[in-house]
């Protein structure tokens, strides 16, 4: 469980997980309720209940497959995704995520697409570091044809001596 407050948040930020074991793969569920978007920096209320399956596959990998919706607490807005991606730690490859994730955005004027986002992440110590490559291309809506894709590439080397 968690629990967060402070003085300038309109409402405590609340959640709970649980992860089950089931036939050889991992079984989570969470949900999420947050007042506060720490990466705009504004008010935004609302709930994320998540569903992820992973399973061990080959080589210290797991597949996963995972659901979310989250839905505002103050309008009548929902957002729906679906994941799947590929994760874990090879001696070979160093730490690997690769995840596809796209859904649908749902108003109260109707259901749109809301686009999808393709995710490669490495990390792998080197001598003394861990270096990390991630790349990220969200693509716009099916029906915008006037957007066109983000791409982002990261590099980040942590050292430690």
């Amino acid at each position: 469980g968690m629990y967060h407050d402070e003085h300038n948040r309109p409402e405590p930020e609340m959640g709970a997980t649980v992860q089950i074991p089931l036939f050889g793969a991992d079984l989570g569920f969470n949900v999420h309720e947050y007042s506060y978007d720490a990466a705009k920096k504004t008010v935004h209320q609302q709930r994320v209940w998540n569903a992820e399956v992973a399973r061990p596959i080959v080589w210290g990998l797991s597949g996963k497959i995972g659901y979310s919706l989250s839905e505002s607490l103050v309008d009548p807005t929902e957002v729906s995704r679906v994941r799947i991606g590929l994760g874990g730690e090879n001696p070979f490859v160093g730490k690997l995520d690769v995840n596809y994730e796209t859904g649908n955005l749902r108003t109260a004027s109707g259901n749109t697409p809301n686009g999808s986002i393709i995710s490669v992440g490495v990390t792998r110590p080197i001598w003394v570091a861990d270096v990390s490559v991630s790349a990220k291309r969200t693509l716009p809506p099916g029906s915008s044809s006037t957007v066109k894709p983000q791409d982002e590439v990261h590099l980040d080397v942590k050292a430690t001596w």
